[in-house]
């Protein structure tokens, strides 16, 4: 007969297995909700907005997190060719590997930019476009010159072969294949081979890493293979991501209007055009 006292057991193990045997890597998509403007045709207007007419320095005072780390980085006094110093605080920000306001700020970034009224409350308006604004530079430096970099995920990731993705926030990877394999464990993570036309090389701003590269959040590419690598020990999945391009849905959004100033302003001018009532 069987014993009930046991009925506890087997239904949690029955769970732990069922969920286990159900579980996905989450799988990779357009990230639709990311803030992705590439301030193309206002840079110079986000510049005087952001920067000089005090929106970093109220941001700053609005977070502690993002003040600590600021004032940590500003230490590093180097500048990048058109560039401020803001540039290279914000730069060296990124850079650093161990830092916990990153994942804040990237967090933010994947899921604050779905319209203008989502944009207005994402508090890292100024940091965002300084990351953009130092990529677009160093892209006309560099001549528009491609690389290849490769990511590896804290977790197990999948995509569609032949589907298009963006990382939805500031990736940062590493120009060196071999130093990821030395220093990392891969085991049940994705490495994704990356051709990037977007980035930054963190090499020269005040970075431990030499291999270091920034992504940007608005970069689309094209899954060109996903495979299971387990012939070898550790297992992983390995994905290469080809075909760049630009894919950002909104642009200069600072200077765009919610749907409420919209609806304020469509009522002023119609009752500015209705005659009077008495």
């Amino acid at each position: 007969m069987w014993d009930t006292r046991k009925l506890p057991l087997a239904v949690f193990i029955f769970t732990v297995l069922s969920h286990k045997g159900m579980s996905k890597s989450p799988e990779l998509d357009m990230a639709p909700d990311a803030v992705d403007d590439l301030y193309n045709g206002c840079r110079e207007e986000a510049m005087k907005k952001f920067i000089e007419s005090g929106v970093l320095k109220q941001e700053l005072e609005k977070n502690e997190g993002f003040k600590t780390t600021w004032t940590e980085k500003r230490e590093c006094s180097g500048l990048i060719p058109g560039g401020t110093k803001e540039h290279t605080t914000a730069l060296s920000l990124m850079g650093d590997e161990y830092g916990s306001f990153k994942k804040t700020f990237n967090n933010a970034v994947k899921t604050m930019g779905t319209n203008v009224s989502t944009y207005e409350n994402f508090a890292f308006k100024s940091l965002h476009f300084l990351l953009i604004d130092s990529m677009k530079l160093a892209q006309k430096l560099n001549e528009k010159q491609c690389l290849t970099v490769y990511y590896l995920s804290e977790v197990e990731l999948t995509a569609k072969e032949g589907s298009k993705i963006r990382f939805g926030g500031f990736t940062v990877a590493s120009n060196s294949y071999g130093d990821l394999k030395t220093l990392e464990d891969w085991h049940e993570r994705t490495i994704f081979n990356i051709t990037t036309c977007l980035y930054f090389n963190l090499e020269n701003i005040c970075s431990d890493d030499k291999y270091m590269v920034l992504l940007s959040p608005a970069e689309v590419y094209t899954v060109k293979s996903v495979k299971k690598v387990t012939e070898d020990d550790p297992v992983y999945t390995e994905i290469v991501l080809e075909q760049p391009e630009m894919g950002n849905q909104h642009n200069c959004y600072i200077f765009s209007r919610s749907p409420a100033d919209v609806s304020t302003l469509w009522l002023v001018l119609l009752l500015a055009v209705l005659p009077p009532l008495l």
